[in-house]
Order: structure tokens, then sequence, then C-alpha cells
């Protein structure tokens, strides 16, 4: 039997974060044309009732939505055997999961692509940013295209060359920077998305940073502003990610026997002024 709710849940964790931001816009846009509505939950936003948590848990016992799409947080079986005995579709954007639908792109083949330039530029110590790559399948490919890029061309990351991030977000990016510098690190691949890269860039330009001669940087998901910012990055087609993910939480809503798909894009290098 189809869902006869049409409002379609979004998780996030903020709406500052470009990366999130237009994947809603795309998402939103597209809703326009099938007649459901969106509702936008932000993790932050509920940081003292528990975080992402507590919104999985409100979202599946509230039954206000047929779909939820979760951008870039990891979901436990727990959660999804929620949403499902709530007859609520649950569609995952930069992770997966089985069972469940999901849309991501080729993270490790795009942050390939960045080690492979890196190590063309023949940079003496490079450095990554990198979230949660034990929860977020995304960070765990990237780092793994980037290093095994760099290991092919004879290169190995330092254990001091490495930022681990708990928020993707623009202090996250300038304190990246001062670490990165103070273990002089003079090449620098953000796979925790460009929001933390346009962090690590402001902090740097206000040290009198050149890009890219006394150091590179190179991001990850070409979100709007990085083009105007010159930020190298690998481009992730974020609104057509978007769109998908709409489709399969609307496709799912009418009918609940449709099989689980994962679909995944190519990335690609954008090189502009920083890399």
């Amino acid at each position: 039997m189809p869902s006869e709710n049409k409002t379609i849940a979004i998780v996030s964790t903020n709406l500052l974060n470009g990366f999130a931001a237009q994947l809603i816009w795309a998402i939103q846009t597209e809703s326009f044309n099938t007649n459901n509505d969106i509702v936008i939950y932000t993790a932050k936003s509920a940081t003292d009732m528990g975080g992402v948590e507590f919104l999985y848990e409100k979202i599946a016992r509230d039954k206000r939505a047929g779909a939820v799409i979760v951008i870039a947080y990891p979901v436990s079986d727990k959660a999804v055997d929620a949403f499902y005995g709530s007859g609520i579709t649950p569609v995952l954007i930069e992770t997966g999961k089985k069972g469940v639908n999901s849309v991501r792109c080729d993270d490790e083949k795009g942050a390939y692509q960045a080690g492979v330039y890196m190590a063309q530029k023949k940079r003496k110590k490079i450095g990554v940013i990198i979230g949660d790559a034990g929860l977020v399948d995304s960070q765990k490919d990237r780092l793994k295209g980037f290093t095994g890029a760099l290991k092919e061309n004879g290169i190995a990351i330092g254990e001091n060359a490495v930022y681990k991030i708990s928020d993707y977000n623009y202090q996250s990016g300038k304190d990246a920077f001062k670490f990165m510098l103070m273990n002089d690190v003079d090449a620098v691949f953000c796979a925790a998305g460009d929001y933390v890269a346009h962090g690590f860039l402001h902090e740097a330009n206000k040290q009198g940073i050149s890009f890219p001669y006394t150091m590179s940087l190179i991001g990850f998901d070409d979100i709007e502003v990085s083009a105007d910012l010159g930020l190298t990055t690998v481009r992730q087609p974020l609104p057509s990610m978007g769109r998908e993910a709409l489709k399969m939480a609307v496709d799912s809503m009418k009918n609940t026997g449709i099989p689980v798909r994962e679909k995944v894009f190519d990335c690609a290098l954008i090189v502009r002024e920083t890399a």
C-alpha cells in the first residue's frame, strides 16, 4: 500500500554548511513538482536533547512523514527498524547501509584524483583534515582514496599531519590551519569538505600565506562560493544528488514494494588557484 503521508523529513547537521544547504535547496525545489511537503530537522538544534538520535526517535514516533532523507549521518539498525516500523522509508545521502536507499558520489575515486594531483606537485609534507572515518562512509572512502594515491607515488602521511574534526564547520577549518602550520605542512587535502576548507583558507590569508606557492589546499564538494574563493576542490554533483534522493523517497512512498536502490555519482577534480 502506498503511504498516505505527503511529508518528507530531512535530517541534516545545520543550515550553515553549504554542502547541506545546496542539497536541501535541490530537494525542496524539486519537491514543488511532486506535491510533497518538506520539513527540515537540524541535529545541532537538538544537541541538548540527544542530537541526531533524538531526531530519529522523534520522526519515527510522531509518524508525520512518509520518508526521511538523512544527510551525511550514519543511521543505526535500531533507527532503521523504527523508521520502517512506522511506515517511513529512509534515504541516505553520503552514507550507505544494507537494506536502505542511498545516494552518494564516488568519494574514493574523487579523493584519489586529489592525491594524484598533490603527488604531481611534489609537495614535501602533505596533510589531511578528516571527519569521523569510523562512522561516516564518505570520510573513510576519501581517506582511503587519497592515501592510496600518495602511496602509489611513494608518499606517506605522518601522524602529525592528520587533523581530525568532529564539527564540519568554519571554526574547525581555522583550527586546522593552525595545526598544519605548526607542523610545517605545505599541502592539505580537506576531506571534511569545502565549508571547513573555507575556514582554513580564511585563517591562512590572515597569516599572509600565498596559495599555491607557500601552501596548497584542496577541498571536497565544490559548494557555490568555492569558485569565488579560488578553491581547488573535488566536485560532487550536489543538485543531482538531492533530486535523486527525493525521487527515491517519493517512489518509495508511492510503492512500498519497490526494491532498495543505491545511486553512485562521479566526482571530478576542479583545479583553481589554491593548488
